[in-house]
């Protein structure tokens, strides 16, 4: 027992971060930005750290556990009221004495472009004011060091060198969701064809015109923050803080991005990794109201309407009109109205009106009395307003507000009101419509429900990714390979300029040979759950087979169809149904009989055809599987599934499965995010850093492997969608009673499952809707057989362990391969441990021991193995890198390559192709593993961050299968680019426009020139004529 517990506390420790040195930069005077920052410091100081904070307001800390001390800027508030304004502010600044003499409720009218102006010149000016205040600057030039520095991201871009300056990972605190202010500086994907500018009140569903300005928008941003912003700041960094840093490594060296979003309130969109969502984090429980409050709030019999423009705004300041038409509103309505009024007295107050200058606002808004808030459309309010479910009217002003309002109008749990628009009719019609119309309260509650569904609450998540930058010094296996790209390449201009190149070379060509021819001759609770895993291959059923039997065991009704199923039922609290069609098999080995090769004869297939080869060789098998006389029985009867599962591999046909039962789709991938399962959800990857799965390209990609990887995903999106799909929706048509379009079933899947993780594969951006569950058939270590026990204990000199996984089988190896690998081993001082599936191995060394089968688990949990021998299939990298082995890759297929090549690219293991295997390789890849120590140090490295996880991978995946029937397929994490023709995501009508205009443009301004120059030749000729 005592064992028990001193293990249990190692492994709790292994997740904690004890007292560490945090320096948070809050700088904005701005409430609302104080009511975010605030909670977290609070937090991290109760979780027993040391806290520095550099902000405008003095803070105290609520406990004891830990210490926070204030750096308080001085004069920020003043300068924010406009009553302290520096004396070079008027020359340096001048688009600021606009704002400063602006009302807040007159800058409702300033477009895009203004704002972006006017938010660049203010914060420039307090990022300087923060540098060069004197308690900062004392704080630069003490020798204090610091575990991690957490910035709030609001283009103060040279605060950011207080991280290597202070010698500490950097976290970005966005106040915001992902924005084009966090985009840039981590590489994350940001459509402009779905995904609107922060600055805009565009939706997800835009016109051509907005399409055309969010993309005008977002190229300037681009030019003005590389032109104008950054060496702004640059200037900044090397004017206030000593030493010499690298601009562009201090701006991208952010280890993450804490972001205050969720896609119940914002709309979904892509994130790396590293962008961590945890929006409503300074949501508390609410707070016993005061007494004059609760009374008020209890004796409403009619509801009560809650009135608040936020911290910013102040509706004292409301222009004569406008409050007039909102006291006459108020005066007809039986409800009463709580209004936040920052003077003593309201001229014209209603009887039903009750006045306060500070409200606590999110303990009203949990009242049950409340009916209604009619707010600004800040992003606080809106969580809040969320997080308990109430309705909204917005009156937007500035900002991020008519884009919040925008989203709560499009989701529908409220209304909008541009502040223009204000006057009695309009106010009163549309109060009514919310208090009248219940689909508003209706979907309020759905989206709070939605708020509150998570696996961690957001606090908890934010804490624990600010101490995982601590314990992993920065993390930097979480930082996608885009950020070191040149943009030309990341959007592959150089790629694209080469085939324009070309294509104009073949047309001058093409068009010079017509031209010679024409001389010549004159294109959640127990729910019943199905899942199909069909693909011919054992490790992709043990991937399906672990995860049904866990859903099984959490008390699920299970039915798996596939092509091996279970020897023996599985005991489970729930119930396992066995569907086993060997139809696929049967097939497979129909289409094999009489090919002579072997699987090690594919190790030098040219991508391109295996691409189509297994197209061909999966549309069949699919059909196979789908007329399989049992699979036929369950496809007749009146059953009915709560979700589907079905395993992402060249299969769609039988996706059309969860239409035809009326269940939501769940897609298992067994790789990462890759060609065919970005598509169904709309997942963004950059050809221009993004290998495709059939390659063994890495980061950085030459750029004759950007071609390759750019013409492959031509290659095979073509082939899909000309010959494979077509044949799928055939199979649909003919297998399933009134199946529907392929087109209606590819789209249709709710969430994605990744056997993926950070910690194995490349970061790249995913959606909402794609989830990381890498590693979740691993279970711990069993009991060995007494006979590998002994081996295994025995080996003083270590074990190396020897296996080409489930589909090759070593004992296929061509002679000399076999014969060279045997010379190897047996100059060894290691023991051999070799999956070998026939009886007698000739030659076998004294120190090899073979077996038909293997725990493979349970070996490379043994102390004593130095090296896993493997084809470099994903389950066994998962498994190497979960055990924390040093790898050899004898890649042969498929995703082998590629698995090989990050094991490489991370330094725990080596690659050697099958074809490239000769004792002298053999030997010194060998040998280099064992002796060198950095392999074993960086896979025991990878195995930390491995297990570094929040919820373990298998809880996560059930989780979220659960929540797709919760919440009946979860279309709100489906992103907006779905909906959209791809000449449209791609922008190439806007692209046309724009190249139509250019043309127009030069054409127009050459025959103008041409006609002047004439005119001008015409003049001097004509008055030669007469001087003659």
């Amino acid at each position: 027992m005592p064992t028990i517990v001193t293990l249990s506390i190692l492994t709790i420790s292994l997740n904690v971060v004890l007292s560490a040195k945090i320096l948070g930069l809050f700088p904005p005077p701005v409430n609302s930005h104080r009511n975010l920052y605030v909670p977290l410091v609070q937090e991290l100081v109760q979780r027993g750290h040391d806290v520095t904070v550099i902000s405008p307001y003095a803070e105290t800390p609520d406990s004891k556990n830990g210490s926070l001390r204030s750096i308080v800027l001085t004069g920020f508030v003043e300068w924010m009221r406009g009553n302290l304004v520096p004396r070079y502010h008027k020359v340096q600044f001048p688009i600021l004495d606009g704002m400063k003499n602006m009302r807040t409720f007159e800058q409702t009218d300033t477009n895009v472009f203004q704002k972006l102006q006017t938010s660049i010149a203010f914060l420039e000016k307090m990022t300087e004011m923060t540098l060069e205040h004197k308690e900062v600057q004392k704080l630069i030039h003490s020798k204090e060091t610091f575990d991690v520095v957490i910035i709030t991201e609001v283009l103060n871009h040279a605060l950011k060198a207080l991280a290597p300056h202070f010698k500490a990972p950097l976290v970005s605190f966005s106040t915001v969701g992902a924005c084009s202010l966090s985009n840039l500086l981590v590489g994350n994907p940001s459509p402009p064809s779905y995904v609107p500018d922060i600055f805009s009140d565009y939706s997800s569903q835009m016109t051509f015109l907005e399409r055309l300005t969010n993309s005008l928008t977002h190229l300037y941003t681009q030019v003005c923050f590389n032109w104008y912003v950054y060496p702004k700041h640059n200037k900044l960094m090397t004017k206030y803080i000593p030493g010499e840093y690298d601009f562009d490594r201090v701006i991208h060296n952010i280890s993450i991005v804490l972001l205050n979003s969720h896609p119940s309130i914002n709309q979904p969109v892509p994130l790396v990794p590293n962008m961590i969502e945890i929006g409503g984090f300074h949501i508390k429980p609410p707070k016993q109201l005061p007494q004059d409050l609760q009374e008020y709030l209890d004796n409403a019999p009619n509801g009560v309407i809650y009135f608040s423009m936020g911290s910013n705004l102040k509706s004292a300041e409301l222009p004569m009109e406008k409050r007039d038409a909102f006291l006459k509103t108020f005066a007809k309505l039986k409800q009463k109205v709580i209004w936040k009024w920052e003077e003593d007295v309201l001229p014209g107050k209603p009887d039903n009106v009750k006045l306060g200058k500070w409200l606590p606002q999110s303990s009203i808004l949990a009242h049950p009395n409340i009916r209604l808030f009619i707010t600004h459309g800040g992003l606080l309010s809106t969580t809040e307003t969320v997080y308990h479910g109430v309705p909204v009217l917005a009156i937007p002003i500035f900002g991020d507000q008519k884009q919040n309002a925008q989203i709560a109008v499009n989701l529908g749990f409220g209304l909008s009101l541009s502040f223009e628009d204000v006057n009695e009719e309009a106010l009163t019609r549309t109060i009514v419509e919310l208090l009248n119309n219940p689909k508003y309260k209706e979907i309020a509650k759905a989206r709070s429900k939605y708020f509150h569904d998570r696996v961690r609450k957001p606090m908890e998540t934010a804490i624990y990714w600010i101490e995982y930058v601590i314990r992993h010094r920065g993390a930097a296996h979480l930082r996608v390979a885009g950020i070191d790209l040149p943009w030309y390449q990341y959007i592959l201009l150089d790629i694209v300029a080469v085939l324009v190149l070309g294509i104009l070379l073949t047309c001058c060509i093409v068009a010079f040979v017509l031209i010679l021819i024409l001389l010549t001759n004159h294109n959640g609770d127990c729910a019943k759950i199905l899942g199909v895993f069909t693909a011919p291959g054992r490790s992709h059923y043990l991937l399906g087979s672990t995860l049904m039997k866990a859903l099984a065991d959490k008390g699920h009704d299970v039915t798996v169809i596939s092509s091996f199923g279970e020897k023996e039922p599985p005991k489970t609290k729930g119930t396992y149904r066995d569907i086993v069609t060997t139809e696929v098999l049967d097939n497979m080995k129909e289409m094999m009989k009489g090919q002579k090769r072997n699987m090690f004869d594919q190790a030098d297939a040219n991508p391109f055809i295996t691409t189509v080869f297994m197209g061909y060789m999966m549309s069949k098998a699919m059909g196979a599987a789908l007329r399989d006389e049992k699979v036929q029985k369950l496809i007749h009867s009146d059953e009915k599934f709560d979700v589907v599962l079905v395993e992402q591999f060249m299969n769609n046909a039988e996706k059309a499965l969860a239409t035809h039962f009326g269940a939501p789709l769940v897609v298992v991938s067994a790789l990462g995010a890759n060609v065919w399962s970005n598509a169904l959800v709309g997942n963004p990857a950059p050809l221009s850093y993004i290998p495709l799965v059939t390659t063994d390209y890495s980061f950085p990609m030459t750029f004759c492997q950007r071609v390759l990887n750019s013409l492959l995903y031509v290659v095979t999106e073509v082939f899909f969608n000309l010959f494979v799909h077509p044949v799928e929706n055939e199979v649909i048509k003919k297998y399933i009673p009134n199946g529907p379009d392929l087109s209606d079933v590819l789209y249709n899947a709710s969430i994605v499952l990744m056997n993926s993780h950070p910690s194995i594969h490349q970061p790249v951006p995913y959606v909402p809707n794609m989830i990381e569950v890498g590693g979740f058939h691993v279970t711990p270590p069993k009991k060995l057989p007494e006979d590998l026990q002994e081996f295994l204990d025995g080996a003083k000199d270590g074990v190396i362990y020897f296996s080409m996984g489930s589909n090759l089988k070593s004992a296929d190896f061509p002679p000399e391969k076999r014969d060279a690998i045997l010379r190897t081993f047996s100059k060894l001082k290691e023991k051999v441990l070799w999956k070998w599936e026939e009886d007698v191995l000739p030659g076998q060394p004294d120190n090899v021991k073979l077996s038909k089968w293997l725990p493979q688990q349970s070996i490379l949990a043994h102390p004593n193995v130095k090296l896993f021998i493997t084809h470099g299939g994903l389950l066994s990298t998962t498994e190497t890198v979960y055990h924390g082995v040093p790898i050899l890759a004898i890649t042969v297929f498929g995703d082998q390559k590629l698995n090989a090549r990050s094991a490489m690219n991370n330094g725990f293991g080596l690659m050697l192709p099958y074809n490239e295997v000769t004792e002298d390789r053999f030997t010194q890849s060998i040998q280099e593993i064992l002796n060198n120590p950095k392999y074993r140090n960086n896979a025991k490295q990878r195995s930390e961050s491995f297990h570094d996880r929040q919820v373990s991978p298998m809880d996560t995946a059930i989780y979220w299968i659960e929540y797709v029937i919760r919440h009946r397929g979860a279309p709100h994490l489906r992103v907006a680019a779905l909906d959209l023709p791809w000449y449209k995501y791609y922008l190439l009508d806007v692209v046309s426009f724009l190249v139509l205009v250019s043309v127009a443009t030069g054409y127009i301004t050459y025959y103008l020139f041409r006609a002047v120059c004439r005119k001008i030749c015409n003049k001097r000729k004509s008055k030669k004529v007469k001087q003659n």
